[in-house]
């Protein structure tokens, strides 16, 4: 029983039409660590800098710069739907649920199961997401 711990830990998987569906905010980006800070033993936060290449959804319309920071925390003993390893440095397809006030982004939060938003950028994953949203509309 202690062997499979590790695997009951991860949350279930989530499709990636589901995550189409329910972020109001889809970019594909390009992370870099800027800062990493130990909060507690066990949580770490990280300043994520994001360089936005393109928008593939953006319910609110809002503006959304080409730069921006991302504030994370990392809950690696967690069995929430929590991240749990700092992410790579690369570009990723970034599920985001932005805060609005007056149609202006004030804070940008990931996707509620934050373990599935960041996915690792390819060119077919971008397209099946453009393709999934043209048929949707």
């Amino acid at each position: 029983m202690f062997f499979l711990s590790p695997i009951l830990s991860l949350p279930p998987f989530i499709p990636i039409e589901e995550r189409i569906e329910e972020s109001s905010l889809i970019i594909v980006g390009q992370i870099e660590i800027i800062k990493q800070r130990q909060l507690f033993q066990e949580i770490q936060h990280i300043t994520l800098f994001i360089k936005r290449f393109r928008i593939l959804k953006n319910i609110t319309n809002a503006y959304i710069p080409e730069e921006f920071y991302l504030y994370v925390n990392i809950y690696p003993e967690t069995f929430e739907n929590k991240l749990k390893f700092v992410p790579e440095e690369q570009i990723y397809i970034i599920f985001l649920e932005p805060q609005l006030k007056d149609n202006e982004i004030i804070i940008y939060r990931l996707y509620k199961e934050e373990p599935f938003a960041l996915e690792p950028w390819t060119k077919e994953k971008e397209e099946k997401i453009l393709n999934y949203l043209k048929k949707s509309n």
